[in-house]
C-alpha cells in the first residue's frame, strides 16, 4: 500500500527558514523572519508581469503620483547632501522620486530590469538608492537585498517605501495582497532582520518609508 508523501511548506525567499501557511494556499509566514511571501505557483509570467506595470499611471508630473512620492523624497533629501549621485532601483517606465529629486539638484540613475536594464549601472558605487514601492514585487528578496548592499558605498542608506504588515491589520481584506505582482510583504521584525543579517549598521522606520544606513567602515 502506497501512502502520499508529506508536501514540505515552501522556504522563505528571503532567510530560508520554514514557511508556515498563512492564508488560503496562496501565502507563507516565515517562522524565522515573519516575512509573509506569496506562493511561486501564483506569480505572474514575466510577460504578465510587465503588462501590469504599463498600467501604472508613472507620469512624473502628475499631481498624486509626485504627492505620494513626497514622503520618500524627504527622507532622502533630508540626509542627503544635493549634488550626490543615486540610483532609483526598480524606476518603472517613468518616475516621480527621480524627477522631484532631480529638481532639487539631486542627479540618478534609473536602473528597471524590465524597463531600463542597463547592467552597467550595477557595476557602480552609490551614496544612496532609493526603492519606490518596489520591495514588494522581489521574487527574490534575498538575491535583491544582497545586491543592493553591494551597490551603496560605505556610509551609504538605501531607502524603502513599502507598506509594512502587522497584526493590527486584516489580511483576508487588506488590499495591498490583492495586487498579483506583490509577492512579499515585511513587518518590522522583517526589516530588523534584514538589517542585522544583511550588514546594514542601522535601519530607521518613519511609517511607509524605511532607511537602511551601510557601515562606514564596511
Amino acid at each position: 500500500m502506497e501512502y502520499p508523501v508529506a508536501q514540505k511548506e515552501p522556504l522563505c525567499p528571503l532567510c530560508t527558514a520554514e514557511g508556515n501557511l498563512f492564508f488560503l494556499n496562496s501565502f507563507y509566514l516565515c517562522s524565522t523572519c515573519e516575512g509573509i511571501f506569496r506562493s511561486s505557483n501564483d506569480f505572474l509570467s514575466p510577460k504578465e508581469e510587465r503588462i501590469r506595470y504599463t498600467l501604472h499611471n508613472n507620469n512624473p508630473s502628475a499631481s498624486g503620483y509626485r504627492k505620494f512620492s513626497l514622503p520618500l523624497v524627504s527622507a532622502i533629501t533630508s540626509v542627503i547632501p544635493p549634488g550626490t549621485q543615486g540610483l532609483d532601483f526598480g524606476s518603472g517606465t517613468q518616475s516621480a522620486a527621480s524627477s522631484m529629486l532631480c529638481e532639487q539638484g539631486y542627479p540618478t540613475e534609473a536602473y528597471d530590469p524590465f524597463f531600463h536594464n542597463d547592467p552597467a549601472l550595477l557595476n557602480k558605487k552609490y551614496n544612496y538608492i532609493f526603492c519606490c514601492e518596489v520591495i514588494e514585487h522581489f521574487q527574490e528578496p534575498r538575491r535583491e537585498f544582497l545586491t543592493l548592499f553591494s551597490l551603496l558605498n560605505p556610509g551609504g542608506s538605501l531607502f524603502c517605501m513599502t507598506q509594512l504588515y502587522s497584526s493590527t491589520i486584516n489580511f483576508p481584506t487588506w488590499y495591498y495582497k490583492n495586487d498579483p505582482t506583490h509577492v512579499f510583504f515585511y513587518q518590522e521584525n522583517t526589516i530588523k532582520w534584514i538589517s542585522r543579517h544583511y550588514g546594514f549598521s542601522k535601519y530607521l522606520i518613519n511609517d511607509r518609508v524605511i532607511r537602511f544606513d551601510k557601515p562606514n567602515d564596511y
